[in-house]
């Protein structure tokens, strides 16, 4: 258990249609259960999007709107200053490494998660990355005065995630979901950049003709209204829904793009194509459980046209075989479990910033 006492955490994110909502949403993870451990939380946001930001203060978080000014190391100081923050949470990759240093040097704990070390050396006081094929070594040379915490184990799932799997589990077993897991879910994160979902949907339903596909889109996706207009008979649509465990534990297989999703179909043992649309998704493809396609992806420019062909093609077959899907499932991750965000929470607050 962590102390009674009240600590406030400054938490410093983004979330927009082009950063997409993947960073916003882990840190809220973490940000439920400092709540609920008594402690206050405050997102720091220069941009977040109107349907995301009800759902981050119904979880007890106070948003502050951040300037040009404010988004400097000196000018996010002062706003940790202004709420008496202790600590500090970073997730994003334009946020600069002078902000770990300017709080470090006045004594505010600082974690930042990481997925692949874009180059210069960072100050923080905690570092996570959550991917299997993180490596110690190399994290430390990079941060060499942090506490680092790599691997499945600090996965941090959100607490409706959580809820829904400790409610359901007996429905997870591998051997008995084939006949209770009838539908493809379609999902490319919460902003869609490369507006797929559409074009996705139309094609699963024209190759696999009487299979039920759930498409679900988050709070930055644009095109929601037409998406649910699509004249597909076994169609389902869900809009920046609170219910996503539900819908995953229907999945027979999932199309998904980087990012929490892969790791919450993971959670739930779905068999999941792995589809990129962003450059930073492609470092972490490679080291992917999932059946990656497009790892040579450059850039927008891409022909989705070639990119939805390939995931029809391996939906066809994951859909029809039991074996492909169990050659997936096999290399997910054993320690993968629900409590990565306690933990991640525990590093932060406590006392000592090197137990783990």
């Amino acid at each position: 258990m962590l102390e009674t006492i009240k600590k406030t955490v400054l938490v410093r994110v983004d979330a927009n249609r082009q950063i997409g909502i993947g960073h916003a949403m882990r840190c809220l993870a973490v940000a439920e259960y400092l709540v609920g451990q008594k402690c206050t939380v405050y997102f720091a946001m220069q941009s977040v999007s109107d349907q995301l930001r009800p759902r981050i203060e119904d979880a007890g978080i106070r948003i502050v709107p951040l300037t040009d000014e404010q988004c400097s190391s000196r000018g996010l100081l002062d706003v940790a200053t202004s709420i008496k923050a202790s600590f500090l949470m970073l997730d994003g990759y334009h946020l600069d490494y002078e902000l770990e240093r300017t709080f470090q040097e006045n004594n505010i704990k600082t974690l930042r998660f990481d997925d692949y070390m874009p180059g210069s050396r960072c100050y923080a006081d905690i570092v996570v990355n959550a991917s299997p094929h993180a490596e110690l070594e190399t994290y430390s040379k990079w941060a060499p005065d942090a506490a680092i915490l790599l691997g499945p184990r600090f996965i941090a799932f959100r607490s409706d995630m959580v809820d829904g799997f400790v409610s359901k589990r007996e429905k997870i077993d591998v051997g008995s979901a084939a006949a209770e897991r009838n539908s493809i879910l379609v999902n490319f994160g919460g902003s869609d950049p490369l507006d797929m979902t559409v074009a996705t949907v139309s094609a699963l339903s024209n190759a696999l003709p009487g299979v039920t596909i759930e498409a679900v889109t988050g709070a930055a996706y644009p095109n929601a209204e037409r998406l649910s207009r699509l004249n597909i008979k076994k169609f389902r649509h869900h809009h920046n829904s609170g219910n996503l465990a539900d819908i995953i534990q229907r999945a027979r297989i999932a199309v998904s793009a980087g990012g929490l999703t892969v790791q919450e179909l993971a959670l739930f043992r779905v068999p999941t194509i792995l589809a990129i649309t962003a450059p930073n998704q492609i470092k972490g493809a490679h080291v992917s459980w999932c059946k990656t396609l497009r790892t040579d992806w450059q850039s927008q420019d891409e022909n989705t046209d070639n990119i939805i062909g390939d995931i029809v093609r391996e939906s066809k077959i994951l859909w029809r075989s039991a074996e492909e899907r169990a050659k997936i499932i096999e290399r997910i991750p054993s320690e993968l479990d629900i409590h990565g965000a306690r933990r991640i929470a525990n590093a932060l607050i406590k006392e000592t910033k090197h137990d783990q």
